[in-house]
């Protein structure tokens, strides 16, 4: 089983879609094995974090976020 098949089946799907490109710049730059998985895991949390936000407001029937304009 490949890297992608087992993010796949993990659901990880953030990593799965950011794995190519930090694998990438690891290589490049010459990266410890912990700090590529710290990076893929960071960019999984904050995904996920962002989606349990969403999620939370629309259950609260919460309208969208929106910016704050100052009155004029």
């Amino acid at each position: 089983m490949d890297l992608v098949d087992s993010l796949r089946r993990l659901r990880l799907a953030t990593m799965r879609e950011q794995a190519a490109e930090v694998l990438h710049t690891a290589r490049t730059q010459r990266w410890a094995a912990e700090d590529v998985l710290r990076t893929l895991l960071e960019a999984e949390i904050a995904a996920r974090d962002a989606a349990n936000r969403g999620i939370r407001l629309k259950q609260a029937g919460s309208p969208c976020p929106r910016r704050w304009r100052p009155s004029t």
